[in-house]
Protein backbone atom coordinates (compact mmCIF):
# COMPACT_ATOMS: atom_id res chain seq x y z
CA UNK A 1 0.00 0.00 0.00
CA UNK A 2 0.79 3.47 -0.66
CA UNK A 3 -0.24 6.80 1.01
CA UNK A 4 -1.15 10.09 -1.33
CA UNK A 5 -0.91 13.83 0.50
CA UNK A 6 -2.52 16.32 -1.26
CA UNK A 7 -4.61 19.95 -0.15
CA UNK A 8 -8.18 20.01 -0.36
CA UNK A 9 -9.49 23.94 1.00
CA UNK A 10 -6.31 24.69 2.00
CA UNK A 11 -6.05 21.77 4.38
CA UNK A 12 -3.71 18.83 4.10
CA UNK A 13 -5.00 15.28 3.82
CA UNK A 14 -3.26 11.65 3.50
CA UNK A 15 -5.07 8.69 2.04
CA UNK A 16 -3.63 5.03 1.40
CA UNK A 17 -3.72 4.06 -2.27
CA UNK A 18 -3.09 0.81 -3.85
CA UNK A 19 0.61 0.54 -5.49
CA UNK A 20 0.91 2.50 -8.92
CA UNK A 21 -2.50 4.67 -7.90
CA UNK A 22 -0.69 7.82 -6.40
CA UNK A 23 -0.88 9.64 -9.59
CA UNK A 24 -4.48 9.20 -9.77
CA UNK A 25 -4.90 9.21 -6.18
CA UNK A 26 -3.31 12.73 -6.30
CA UNK A 27 -5.62 14.21 -9.69
CA UNK A 28 -8.69 13.46 -7.54
CA UNK A 29 -7.54 15.22 -4.96
CA UNK A 30 -6.96 17.86 -6.95
CA UNK A 31 -10.19 17.85 -8.73
CA UNK A 32 -12.04 17.94 -5.57
CA UNK A 33 -9.83 21.23 -4.18
CA UNK A 34 -10.76 22.87 -8.32
CA UNK A 35 -14.03 22.69 -7.48
CA UNK A 36 -14.05 23.73 -3.60
CA UNK A 37 -12.33 27.05 -5.39
CA UNK A 38 -15.18 27.01 -7.87
CA UNK A 39 -17.81 27.39 -5.09
CA UNK A 40 -15.89 30.76 -4.01
CA UNK A 41 -16.51 31.29 -0.45
CA UNK A 42 -16.64 28.16 1.86
CA UNK A 43 -18.59 28.01 4.79
CA UNK A 44 -17.29 27.44 8.66
CA UNK A 45 -17.92 23.58 8.40
CA UNK A 46 -15.63 21.56 6.72
CA UNK A 47 -18.20 18.70 6.14
CA UNK A 48 -20.54 21.16 4.25
CA UNK A 49 -17.79 22.19 2.42
CA UNK A 50 -16.46 18.92 0.91
CA UNK A 51 -20.50 18.14 0.28
CA UNK A 52 -20.71 20.98 -1.83
CA UNK A 53 -17.57 19.79 -3.76
CA UNK A 54 -18.84 16.14 -4.07
CA UNK A 55 -22.27 17.93 -5.36
CA UNK A 56 -20.08 19.30 -8.13
CA UNK A 57 -18.15 16.73 -9.03
CA UNK A 58 -21.43 13.97 -9.28
CA UNK A 59 -22.93 16.98 -11.20
CA UNK A 60 -20.32 16.44 -13.66
CA UNK A 61 -20.40 13.11 -13.62
CA UNK A 62 -24.08 13.04 -14.42
CA UNK A 63 -23.42 15.11 -17.29
CA UNK A 64 -20.49 13.09 -18.45
CA UNK A 65 -22.71 9.81 -18.26
CA UNK A 66 -25.49 11.63 -20.24
CA UNK A 67 -22.89 12.79 -22.77
CA UNK A 68 -21.56 9.97 -22.67
CA UNK A 69 -24.95 7.70 -23.53
CA UNK A 70 -25.69 10.47 -25.98
CA UNK A 71 -22.12 9.64 -27.81
CA UNK A 72 -23.33 6.26 -27.59
CA UNK A 73 -26.72 6.66 -29.39
CA UNK A 74 -24.83 8.68 -31.65
CA UNK A 75 -22.25 5.88 -32.16
CA UNK A 76 -25.39 3.16 -32.43
CA UNK A 77 -26.52 5.67 -34.74
CA UNK A 78 -23.95 5.62 -37.15
CA UNK A 79 -23.47 1.84 -36.69
CA UNK A 80 -27.15 1.70 -38.02
CA UNK A 81 -26.36 4.33 -40.98
CA UNK A 82 -23.14 2.01 -41.54
CA UNK A 83 -24.59 -0.99 -41.78
CA UNK A 84 -27.76 -0.02 -43.65
CA UNK A 85 -24.64 1.84 -46.19
CA UNK A 86 -23.07 -1.69 -46.07
CA UNK A 87 -26.37 -3.18 -47.08
CA UNK A 88 -27.35 -0.26 -50.04
CA UNK A 89 -23.63 -1.07 -51.36
CA UNK A 90 -24.02 -4.94 -51.78
CA UNK A 91 -27.34 -4.18 -53.25
CA UNK A 92 -26.14 -1.89 -55.23
CA UNK A 93 -23.22 -3.85 -56.20
CA UNK A 94 -25.56 -6.66 -56.69
CA UNK A 95 -27.47 -4.82 -59.40
CA UNK A 96 -24.35 -3.82 -60.71
CA UNK A 97 -23.40 -7.42 -61.78
CA UNK A 98 -26.90 -7.69 -62.88
CA UNK A 99 -26.64 -4.58 -65.21
CA UNK A 100 -23.12 -5.92 -66.61
CA UNK A 101 -24.65 -9.59 -67.56
CA UNK A 102 -27.19 -7.72 -69.31
CA UNK A 103 -25.01 -5.79 -70.86
CA UNK A 104 -23.23 -8.34 -72.00
CA UNK A 105 -25.94 -10.62 -73.12
CA UNK A 106 -26.73 -7.40 -74.75
CA UNK A 107 -23.64 -7.02 -76.66
CA UNK A 108 -23.36 -10.73 -77.63
CA UNK A 109 -27.09 -10.04 -78.98
CA UNK A 110 -26.26 -6.77 -80.75
CA UNK A 111 -22.89 -8.98 -82.26
CA UNK A 112 -24.99 -11.69 -83.65
CA UNK A 113 -27.50 -9.30 -85.15
CA UNK A 114 -24.84 -6.98 -86.74
CA UNK A 115 -23.25 -10.50 -88.21
CA UNK A 116 -27.00 -11.28 -89.57
CA UNK A 117 -27.08 -8.30 -90.62
CA UNK A 118 -23.79 -8.74 -92.68
CA UNK A 119 -24.88 -12.01 -94.21
CA UNK A 120 -28.18 -10.42 -95.24
CA UNK A 121 -26.88 -7.69 -96.95
CA UNK A 122 -24.28 -10.64 -99.09
CA UNK A 123 -27.36 -12.10 -99.78
CA UNK A 124 -29.06 -9.20 -100.81
CA UNK A 125 -25.98 -8.12 -103.13
CA UNK A 126 -25.86 -11.71 -104.52
CA UNK A 127 -30.31 -11.58 -104.95
CA UNK A 128 -29.55 -8.25 -106.91
CA UNK A 129 -26.77 -9.53 -109.18
CA UNK A 130 -28.59 -12.34 -110.07
CA UNK A 131 -31.51 -10.38 -110.81
CA UNK A 132 -29.42 -7.82 -112.94
CA UNK A 133 -27.67 -11.17 -114.77
CA UNK A 134 -31.05 -12.22 -115.79
CA UNK A 135 -32.24 -8.65 -116.71
CA UNK A 136 -29.83 -8.95 -119.12
CA UNK A 137 -30.43 -12.72 -119.86
CA UNK A 138 -34.00 -11.57 -120.86
CA UNK A 139 -33.16 -8.22 -122.54
CA UNK A 140 -30.34 -10.63 -124.29
CA UNK A 141 -33.49 -12.86 -125.23
CA UNK A 142 -35.88 -10.32 -126.29
CA UNK A 143 -33.23 -8.87 -128.74
CA UNK A 144 -32.22 -12.15 -130.38
CA UNK A 145 -36.67 -12.94 -130.53
CA UNK A 146 -36.64 -9.89 -132.24
CA UNK A 147 -34.10 -11.05 -134.92
CA UNK A 148 -36.06 -14.12 -135.18
CA UNK A 149 -39.40 -12.55 -135.83
CA UNK A 150 -37.32 -10.21 -138.20
CA UNK A 151 -36.06 -13.23 -139.77
CA UNK A 152 -38.92 -14.87 -139.84
CA UNK A 153 -40.58 -12.10 -141.35
CA UNK A 154 -38.12 -12.13 -144.37
CA UNK A 155 -38.15 -15.94 -144.78
CA UNK A 156 -42.15 -15.23 -144.94
CA UNK A 157 -41.60 -12.46 -147.53
CA UNK A 158 -39.53 -14.35 -149.55
CA UNK A 159 -41.53 -17.59 -149.35
CA UNK A 160 -44.31 -15.83 -150.63
CA UNK A 161 -41.99 -14.17 -153.64
CA UNK A 162 -41.03 -17.41 -154.25
CA UNK A 163 -44.54 -18.99 -154.47
CA UNK A 164 -45.62 -16.35 -156.40
CA UNK A 165 -43.08 -16.83 -159.22
CA UNK A 166 -43.31 -20.20 -158.79
CA UNK A 167 -46.90 -20.17 -159.77
CA UNK A 168 -46.41 -17.55 -162.65
CA UNK A 169 -44.05 -20.36 -164.12
CA UNK A 170 -46.24 -23.07 -163.41
CA UNK A 171 -48.64 -20.74 -165.44
CA UNK A 172 -46.43 -20.29 -168.19
CA UNK A 173 -45.05 -24.72 -168.27
CA UNK A 174 -46.77 -26.70 -170.75
CA UNK A 175 -47.83 -30.30 -168.78
CA UNK A 176 -47.56 -33.38 -170.27
CA UNK A 177 -50.45 -35.92 -169.67
CA UNK A 178 -48.29 -39.07 -169.56
CA UNK A 179 -46.23 -38.19 -167.24
CA UNK A 180 -48.42 -36.60 -164.64
CA UNK A 181 -45.27 -33.92 -164.03
CA UNK A 182 -44.68 -30.52 -165.08
CA UNK A 183 -41.44 -29.82 -167.86
CA UNK A 184 -40.48 -26.34 -167.10
CA UNK A 185 -39.46 -24.78 -170.31
CA UNK A 186 -37.26 -21.70 -170.84
CA UNK A 187 -35.17 -19.99 -167.71
CA UNK A 188 -35.96 -17.45 -165.45
CA UNK A 189 -33.29 -15.31 -164.70
CA UNK A 190 -34.73 -14.26 -161.48
CA UNK A 191 -35.58 -17.88 -159.58
CA UNK A 192 -32.72 -19.45 -158.90
CA UNK A 193 -31.04 -16.36 -157.29
CA UNK A 194 -34.16 -16.17 -155.28
CA UNK A 195 -33.88 -20.18 -154.26
CA UNK A 196 -30.41 -19.10 -153.11
CA UNK A 197 -31.31 -16.51 -150.97
CA UNK A 198 -34.54 -18.11 -149.90
CA UNK A 199 -32.05 -21.58 -148.58
CA UNK A 200 -29.25 -18.81 -146.89
CA UNK A 201 -32.20 -17.48 -145.43
CA UNK A 202 -33.47 -20.71 -143.86
CA UNK A 203 -29.68 -21.69 -142.45
CA UNK A 204 -29.58 -18.15 -141.07
CA UNK A 205 -32.76 -18.94 -139.22
CA UNK A 206 -31.48 -22.56 -138.09
CA UNK A 207 -28.44 -21.50 -136.76
CA UNK A 208 -29.92 -18.58 -135.04
CA UNK A 209 -33.06 -20.94 -133.64
CA UNK A 210 -30.46 -23.51 -132.50
CA UNK A 211 -28.27 -20.62 -130.73
CA UNK A 212 -31.40 -19.31 -128.83
CA UNK A 213 -32.26 -22.71 -127.24
CA UNK A 214 -28.57 -23.35 -126.41
CA UNK A 215 -28.83 -20.46 -124.52
CA UNK A 216 -29.75 -20.79 -120.63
Amino acid sequence: MSEVTFLVGGRKYTVACADGEEAHVQALGESIDAKLKQIGSLGPQEGQNLLFAALLLADDLHDANNNLATARGTQDNLEQQRDKAIGDAKAAMGQRDELRATITDREAELDGLQASQQRTALEMESILAELRQLKQSASETSAREAELRKAADALRHERDTLERRLNEVMDATPQTPSAGVFVMQGNDPALAPALERFAELLETCADKLEAGAATP
